[in-house]
């Protein structure tokens, strides 16, 4: 667990951004990452430019149903991270699974956060609290993978690309460095400062790997 731990808090760290304080308890981690990816929303509808449109009676309802929605997901989120810090870690996965199975259909970009909250913390909790369940670890990220793969959006693209880097952290070397030459491949080119940044940081980590 140690060295899960560890590769986990320097992937975060080098590619993510999140930010972790001193020798805090490792769970407290699932909470920052919560944070950073509901704090990207505002980036994600900050593209869209709706200032010119006026919403009817439908879209009105399923504004208000959404936000209803959100506000029964932050509860959720809440009560999952109450329960990681109980070290209820299977009640925990439980809230996520509830949480996943109530966005991952949705195109809204609010939800979507919501989502990929739920899926990379299960994916987490798999990844470092359990033994043998590396599987279970690979199916949540897989979820985010496949739910971004085609989209041209910057914020999900971001999601995709760490989704598949964590994952890679589970996979044989010479498949690892498989996902990491798709990534430089698909990306490299992108014209967006933060997709550039990523692209980096994967590099000068690949470098790392080669080094053995």
């Amino acid at each position: 667990k140690n060295v899960i731990l560890f590769i986990f808090s320097i992937f975060i760290l080098t590619v993510l951004g999140f930010k972790f304080l001193g020798n805090s308890d490792t769970k407290h981690q699932i909470t920052t990452q919560e944070n950073n990816i509901e704090n990207s929303n505002d980036e994600i509808i900050n593209q869209i430019d709706s200032s010119s449109i006026k919403p009817t009676s439908t879209q009105k309802t399923t504004i208000i149903s959404n936000n209803k929605l959100i506000d029964e997901l932050k509860s959720l989120l809440k009560k999952a991270e109450d329960l990681l810090q109980d070290s209820k870690d299977e009640e925990a996965i439980k809230l996520y699974n509830l949480i996943i199975e109530k966005t991952a259909k949705s195109n809204d970009p609010k939800l979507l956060t919501h989502f990929v909250t739920a899926c990379m913390s299960k994916a987490y909790i798999y990844q470092t609290y359990f033994t043998n369940e590396n599987d279970m670890a690979i199916e949540a990220y897989n979820r985010i993978i496949d739910k971004f793969e085609k989209s041209d959006n910057i914020e999900f693209i971001k999601f995709y690309i760490d989704a598949k880097l964590q994952l890679s952290y589970l996979l044989p070397y010479d498949e690892r460095l498989e996902v990491y030459n798709e990534l430089v491949s698909r990306f490299e080119k992108k014209k967006n400062s933060q997709i550039q940044e990523k692209i980096e940081a994967l590099l000068i980590n690949k470098s790392f790997q080669l080094m053995g």
